[in-house]
Parts: C-alpha cells; structure tokens; sequence
C-alpha cells in the first residue's frame, strides 16, 4: 500500500459507493491518470491503453447498479486510488543504458551544414537539455533548434520526426496554436516541431518566443472546474525555408539556427533513436562536468550566426542608408532628431520608439550630452545625404 492509501485508509469496514465501485474497476479494469497526456486511461486485461471516457464509465456502472453521482466518480478518479503514469519518464527508466559510443554525433554527421562543429555540439546540447526539461521539474530548455534550407521538401522536418521515439509518438506535437490550447502543449510534449516558421507573422514568432520561456503554466483544462498549475515538458525545434524570419530586436537568443547544406537519409536506416537518448540522459544526469548550457562565448556565436536570419525593419533600413557613426561628439542626435530629419527628407512617419530599437540594434551607443542634459547618439547623416540637400 503506497504512503498516499496509508495516510486516507480507514480502519472501519465500509460499504460505500466509492468501495463498490473500486472493487468493480479492480476485477474489470486497470485504469490510471496519464500525467503527460493530461487524461485518465482505462484497459482489460488483455487490451492496450486507451483514453477513458468518464461518461460511457459512469453509464456502466449505473447500468450494473452502482449509483454514484458522475459528481462522485470524478472525485474518486482524481484521488489518491487511481495509479499516476509518466510515459516519458517511464521511457527513460527503461532505456538501455549507453553503450559508450556517440550516437549523437553519428546522427548529427548525417547533415552538413555550413558550421558542422558547432551544429554538432549545440544539437548534444538541445538533445541534453530536452531530457532535462522532461524530467526535471523547474528546469526549461530556452532554445529553439532550427534547421534552415531554402528549399522545400529537403528532409529538414523528416529528421526532426526522427527523434522522437516510437514510444512516444503521441508526445510529439506539429504546430501548436499560439493560444491557450498551445500553452498546455508545452505540458503534454516531448518535442515541439515548429515545421514551418516562415509562414508565422511577427507577432506569432515573438509570442512563440515566450512560450520557449517559460516553466509552468496555469490553465484550466477542458472539463476541469478550476485552474492547475502544469510543469512544462516540451523542447522546442523547427524549420524554415526563409532566411528573415527573426523579428525581435532584443535579441535572438532563444533561436539556434543552422543552414543545411545536404542531408544523409541514410540515418533513419543506420541510427538507433533509443540510444541517441540514452546518450543524451547519461549526460543529463551522469556525465562529469558537462554543461548543456550556452556559454557567454556560445551565446555571442550564436547571436552573430544568427544575424543573417534577422529582418531589417525601416527604420534600421532607413538609418544605414541615411546615417554614419561619428567620432565627434559635437555630431549628437537624438532619435527625435532623426525622426523629424527623416520626416522631412523621406515624407515617411517614423516611430521614435522603433527608431531608438534600431539605434541599439545597429550598436549605437546611447549617451547623456553633457550641455544639453538628453539622451541621444554620436551620429552623422552621410556626406552624399548632406551635399544633396
């Protein structure tokens, strides 16, 4: 008897609804509470396990002559009676254990990319990370590893299929909304597959960014009366065919991307899935030393790889076109002067918000003017700008 079932027994002999219902799914049914899935599971004996339909158990059981209340079988099912069921720890449990040779890296050698050294130590890093973030409460994968080629039907999102485990193929998810029902898939995955992310607008892209954030979420579930408070599971990948899909001036180090020169379909013959985990796992939990994380070098590296995915807003546009850096600090502009100047010669309307983002973007440094007591940038118009007006 588990510590749960000592501490809610009863000494007395009871012969309520809920003993009678109890000893009816003992000597009919297995059923238990998937907690990655989100739902409760029922089987026979000689079945395999399927989602349980509240409403189609509570009608047997009214059927045999039990009268409980649907009320009261809820309760019951979400008590301390009904076994819990982690699939994905229960697939790392009982992973054979690493046999010492690097799968990773023979999977990884399948692609060519334009940087293989760093692809390969960054996808040991996310697959390390993935296990991470599955098992252990608290802990989040931050990146997204993205694969990039500019051509359709590649084998980009083929590959990223491969590493989920026949096992847990149901904890695979393809384009989550960006929705509530999207924030629950953080809680109900292994792996994430963005399969496009070309096609997302700029908003979707810097909301999936928060997703990739975060460690738990507090939702309420379909049918459930109030809120829970879930712990995320979900690693995040993607693909795209598009080299400017990042949008956020604030940075990007959320996404890992990488340019995929050729891929080796050979993999999905020659590689074995359960011990490219296994590998990952032994250094989740029992290698020395190693560390998953991005370094401060790795996050520099990755924030100039990234550069070439990045869109260039108007106003960066307009600044490169228009502007220089200066090294005479009487050449001080603020962001409104190069929004009125702009106005003027462009009869464009420019945010001075978007331009001071572009300012920081483009590496200009913000400084106090020491007369004039503002905020502003060592900042000239170029000499073609100036001689044409």
């Amino acid at each position: 008897m588990g510590k749960a079932q000592k501490r809610y027994q009863t000494e007395a002999g009871s012969v309520t609804v809920f003993d009678k219902v109890i000893k009816y799914l003992n000597q009919k049914y297995k059923v238990r509470y998937n907690e990655v899935a989100l739902e409760f599971e029922i089987r026979t004996e000689n079945e395999d396990w399927d989602e349980l339909n509240i409403n189609s158990l509570f009608i047997e059981l009214i059927q045999f002559g039990i009268n409980i209340t649907l009320n009261k079988l809820e309760i019951l099912l979400k008590s301390h009676w009904i076994e819990k069921y982690n699939p994905i720890e229960n697939y790392f449990k009982n992973l054979p254990k690493w046999n010492g040779e690097n799968h990773i890296q023979k999977l990884a050698n399948y692609i060519t990319t334009t940087d293989n050294a760093s692809f390969q130590n960054h996808f040991e890093k996310w697959l390390t990370r993935a296990v991470l973030c599955s098992l252990k409460k608290g802990y989040v994968n931050k990146q997204c590893f993205v694969l990039f080629n500019t051509k359709q039907n590649s084998g980009k999102t083929s590959f990223l299929r491969f590493l989920i485990p026949t096992e847990l193929e149901k904890y695979y998810t393809e384009d989550i909304g960006i929705d509530k029902d999207g924030l629950i898939s953080l809680c109900k995955s292994l792996i994430i597959n963005i399969d496009e992310l070309s096609v997302m607008s700029k908003i979707d892209v810097n909301t999936l960014k928060s997703f990739i954030s975060k460690n738990t979420i507090n939702a309420r579930l379909p049918y459930d009366r109030k809120s829970s408070l879930m712990h995320r599971t979900a690693s995040f990948c993607g693909s795209t065919n598009r080299s400017d899909f990042l949008t956020d001036e604030t940075g990007s180090v959320r996404w890992q991307i990488f340019e995929v020169l050729e891929i080796d379909f050979n993999y999905s013959k020659e590689i074995n899935i359960n011990q490219v985990w296994a590998q990952a796992y032994f250094n989740a939990f029992e290698r020395k030393n190693y560390n998953p994380e991005l370094t401060a070098e790795d996050i520099l590296e990755n924030e100039k790889r990234n550069e070439k995915y990045k869109q260039i807003s108007l106003e960066q546009e307009i600044i490169i076109t228009h502007f220089e850096k200066s090294e005479n600090k009487n050449e001080f502009l603020t962001a409104t002067d190069i929004m009125l100047a702009m106005n003027n010669a462009l009869g464009v309307r420019l945010n001075i918000i978007k331009i001071g983002k572009a300012l920081t973007v483009l590496n200009y440094e913000r400084i106090k003017h020491s007369k004039r007591q503002v905020y502003g940038y060592v900042i000239k118009r170029k000499i073609e700008e100036s001689k044409n007006e």
